[in-house]
């Protein structure tokens, strides 16, 4: 053999045995196992999150010692988990996610009734049963999308032909926070409680639009109190309910990358009302197929075009994951909760770990150069006596007679988020 062909053939060598290891990686799958949640469970809620690993596998710990951090990289991320949920012909039946070290966490958009999901990792399926029955409740969260007097919906974006579809995006975030809840109450010991909101004929939430009297300019020129002042006020008018909890999302803030700064710029929250601005939209996912490709999307933040919230890591996945965790803080508020010193809670600073609650590591960003596994007591939580405060909310409750919970005490005032910038 001559001498140059020794790399190539090495080459060939690594790449046959990376091949050999995958396929007895297959061959030795046995099965896929959904920790949390039981086959034939009922959920009062749309969106059910499936945590688990499959399990059985000889090469789960498998590393390579001559294998770059990149090749031991791609090794822990091998394998695919696709969700179908046979039961549903929505758009969202189909769910894909990547796995680490064969553990995943997916999800399943569900429809009324019974729900037949298989779960699927290259030739090893898992079906499970899942019944989603909604319960009627007068105490719901709202969903608003206020406008300037121009009633202008649009939200700055860096994404090329963005359909700015804004009701979509507040459609899965709502069921993605929604869902998070109820695990994270299950979690501390109380049952998947969770809040419910109005949908349409189709399933998605209701977001009314809203016109403010005033002009974007106006908007724009005063203090986030003011507009949190202003979107309160003028709800209570023209749209009073007192069995609401409010999100209101301002559809009129915008950056001004010349000053470097956010106009019209909001993120408070409480005495039933949570207001967020628009900025960082774009970065939402439009449906509920979307979520993993959203929370995996490494593109950097345009800072020439859009208000950059990614908690450092400079990404559209961190952008996206901070801005929604920004929205589920909120709304806490206005469910009645106070700000956690856990810095994993999501009233805390954990909102910007909003990701975590769907996937089971960090994309890359500017924090880390590969995917970061993170240990569950890592992933965004809520703090036990947090949730113990909800656990007697009428509106985290699906079932129960009103008669038998209480309502939680205003809050006297709006509490802040400092946003996390750069």
């Amino acid at each position: 053999m001559k001498r140059q062909d020794a790399k190539p053939h090495l080459t060939t060598l690594f790449a046959s045995f990376l091949v050999g290891v995958l396929s007895v990686s297959s061959l030795n799958a046995q099965q896929i196992h959904v920790q949390n949640i039981e086959s034939g469970s009922v959920l009062r809620y749309p969106v059910a999150i499936l945590e688990g690993e499959l399990q059985g596998e000889a090469t789960h710990h498998t590393q390579l010692t001559s294998a770059s951090w990149v090749e031991q990289a791609n090794l822990d991320h091998r394998h695919t988990i696709v969700v179908n949920n046979l039961s549903s012909h929505l758009p969202s039946r189909t769910y894909r996610a990547t796995m680490f070290q064969n553990q995943f966490k997916a999800l399943a958009e569900l429809v009324p009734g019974e729900n037949h999901l298989q779960l699927q990792c290259g030739d090893t399926i898992q079906n499970i049963t899942l019944y989603y029955r909604p319960v009627p409740s007068i105490h719901k969260v709202r969903f608003l999308y206020v406008t300037d007097s121009s009633g202008d919906t649009r939200y700055q974006t860096q994404i090329a032909n963005d359909p700015q579809d804004y009701k979509a995006k507040i459609d899965t975030a709502a069921k993605l926070m929604q869902s998070l809840f109820a695990e994270r109450m299950n979690k501390a010991g109380l049952g998947r409680k969770t809040f419910t909101f109005d949908t349409d004929a189709q399933g998605k939430a209701v977001v009314t639009t809203l016109r403010l009297p005033y002009s974007a300019e106006q908007l724009k020129s005063v203090s986030s109190y003011r507009i949190w002042s202003i979107a309160q006020d003028q709800i209570r008018k023209r749209l009073p309910n007192e069995n609401a909890k409010n999100l209101v999302i301002t559809a009129f803030s915008r950056y001004d990358s010349k000053q470097g700064k956010p106009l019209g710029y909001t993120s408070l929250g409480g005495m039933d009302f949570g207001v967020i601005s628009n900025l960082g939209m774009c970065s939402w996912a439009s449906s509920i197929a979307e979520v993993s490709n959203v929370f995996t999307n490494t593109t950097p933040v345009d800072t020439k075009q859009i208000y950059n919230q990614s908690a450092y890591r400079n990404t559209l996945w961190a952008l996206a994951s901070t801005t929604m965790g920004a929205a589920m803080h909120e709304l806490g508020h206005a469910l009645g909760l106070e700000h956690s010193r856990n810095a994993y809670c999501v009233m805390s600073t954990g909102y910007q770990y909003f990701h975590r609650g769907f996937m089971v590591d960090d994309a890359p960003s500017d924090c880390n150069i590969l995917p970061l596994h993170f240990e569950e007591v890592a992933s965004v939580t809520l703090e036990p006596n947090l949730a113990h405060q909800l656990a007697t909310s009428p509106w985290m409750q699906t079932s129960q007679p009103i008669s038998q919970v209480a309502k939680l005490p205003y809050n006297r005032k709006p509490f802040a988020l400092r946003p996390i910038v750069h």
